[in-house]
């Protein structure tokens, strides 16, 4: 059964995003799966893999959403992240990550999926993403 919900790790995609960063946990892993969605708007799981790697930009900086579990995440951070939680986040990243967000939120497949759900739905995922865009710039 997959996942869909209106928070950023609610869907299978982020979800399986964030398995693989904690294998590959590098700032350019993080990029990589940002200029995915600025090079292909129109598929929804780069889409929501992106805003997956915008969320865990805020959880290093320690902008997370209360909503998140972020106790297991922080557990694993301190035995296998120190390496990259020692670092500051380039501000490049961060550039592209606002940018992915607003690309998202403006024109791309999740954003026509969640237009499609209509109603609260779209609403709340609207939410999610001005709420995700301001933990990045803080």
């Amino acid at each position: 059964m997959s996942a869909w919900g209106t928070g950023n790790y609610e869907n299978d995609a982020a979800s399986d995003w964030l398995v693989d960063f904690k294998k590959y946990h590098s700032f350019d892993f993080i990029k990589t799966t940002l200029q995915a969605t600025i090079d292909f708007p129109y598929d929804s799981w780069i889409n929501e893999q992106a805003i997956g790697a915008a969320e865990v930009l805020c959880i290093i900086k320690g902008n997370y959403d209360k909503d998140f579990d972020i106790v297991s995440f922080e557990e694993w951070m301190e035995n296998n992240f120190e390496k990259i939680k020692e670092q500051e986040i380039p501000a490049d990243i961060l550039g592209l990550a606002l940018k992915v967000v607003e690309a998202v939120e403006e024109h791309s497949e999740a954003k026509d999926l969640w237009l499609t759900a209509g109603g609260d739905l779209y609403f709340q995922w609207c939410e999610s993403l001005k709420f995700l865009k301001k933990r990045l710039q803080l």
